[in-house]
């Protein structure tokens, strides 16, 4: 069931349409895992998004999205969205282009929702 669950909230995402200005995820694919404490399943999403946007913006985008509206019932969810820093690379614009890596998180949590997998303790 959980890997199932998983796999549709991963579905959701990355066919999600991306942000105006933006591709579909890059070809690396989604990562995702399942880890958990004391029964309460947490599902983490990560993918990234090759936009001219901010990352505000992005965020925002998939904050309206309904990626999660088929699990409302029994958890919580949430979002991030951030760009990698630390690079010694020239920024966007002297390299002649505007397009950045925008790389989104999800994380949904399941409360109570497994007695049987071991992820989940």
């Amino acid at each position: 069931m959980h890997d199932f669950r998983l796999s549709q909230l991963v579905d959701r995402a990355v066919q999600y349409p991306p942000p105006p200005g933006g591709s579909a995820p890059s070809f690396y694919g989604p990562q995702s895992r399942v880890s958990g404490d004391s029964g309460d399943c947490t599902f983490h999403v990560r993918f990234d998004v090759i936009t001219d946007r901010p990352v505000e913006e992005v965020l925002k985008h998939y904050e309206n999205a309904a990626i999660a509206k088929a699990d409302e019932v029994d958890s919580d969810f949430s979002i991030g969205a951030w760009v990698q820093q630390g690079y010694t690379q020239p920024t966007r614009q002297e390299a002649g282009y505007e397009y950045q890596t925008v790389i989104v998180d999800l994380d949904a949590q399941y409360l109570g929702s497994s007695l049987w997998d071991p992820r989940c303790w």
